[in-house]
């Protein structure tokens, strides 16, 4: 289990607030990096976890950065570490996405600009904060909420999504400016232009198999996740 968070322009403080409210997910620093105004650490627990410390981490290279909480492999089921992730990313930008599989949340700073991504299927949690100058992640929303200048004022309609269906749905939070980043998605954000957004995977997009009856794909479900499973159990 790995804690990831960071932000722009936060002092020590700050960071050690979040550092704090996420002591529970882990509690020993990994790796830390400040580069320009962005800062970002990794944190994790002490435990003998092969999976997820390949691919926990932070790696900087120039002007970019990227890091990991979490485990990612390719299709082969090779593991893959922060620095073979950047470097993929520099060869084909976000398209390296589409190659990978696991269960993570990735930052990559790349020069003035920041992109958080959440896992297609949304296995890891990732929620960011925008409040005026002030823009912030982790993986958890109460290390956002704590940080001293942060205004936290509850959001009207989302007491109303709860109350109405237990739980609030897309990426909406309890509070204002608070959002969780939503599976299959890119958010970046650059102090000038602002936040944009964007899905790495289109679904939509995918060639189809008309042809192939409901015994192929039972079998095919089958096979992918065994293979799963055997390399879960590593």
């Amino acid at each position: 289990m790995a804690s990831l968070f960071g932000g722009i322009n936060l002092s020590e403080q700050e960071m050690g607030s979040m550092e704090k409210n996420l002591v529970h997910r882990a509690s020993q620093k990994k790796d830390f990096l400040r580069l320009k105004n962005y800062c970002v650490q990794v944190n994790e627990h002490d435990f003998n976890d092969t999976l997820h410390k390949v691919s926990t981490g932070i790696f900087k290279e120039n002007h970019q950065a990227i890091a990991i909480a979490g485990y990612i492999h390719d299709a082969h089921y090779k593991l893959l570490s922060p620095i073979d992730l950047l470097k993929q990313y520099q060869r084909q930008g976000f398209d390296f996405l589409k190659e990978i599989r696991g269960t993570f949340v990735i930052v990559i700073i790349d020069h003035e600009s920041i992109h958080l991504i959440r896992d297609g299927a949304g296995r890891r949690t990732l929620f960011y904060a925008k409040q005026g100058n002030l823009f912030t992640f982790a993986i958890e929303q109460k290390a956002l909420s704590q940080i001293n200048r942060f205004e936290r004022k509850l959001k009207q309609s989302s007491i109303v999504k709860y109350f109405s269906f237990s739980f609030i749905p897309e990426r909406d939070t309890m509070l204002e400016d608070i959002f969780e980043l939503k599976p299959n998605t890119i958010i970046s954000y650059h102090p000038v232009k602002g936040i944009s957004e964007q899905k790495f995977l289109n679904l939509d997009a995918l060639e189809k198999h008309h042809e192939n009856d409901i015994d192929y794909w039972k079998e095919a479900l089958r096979k992918e996740m065994k293979n799963d499973v055997n390399f879960l159990l590593k």
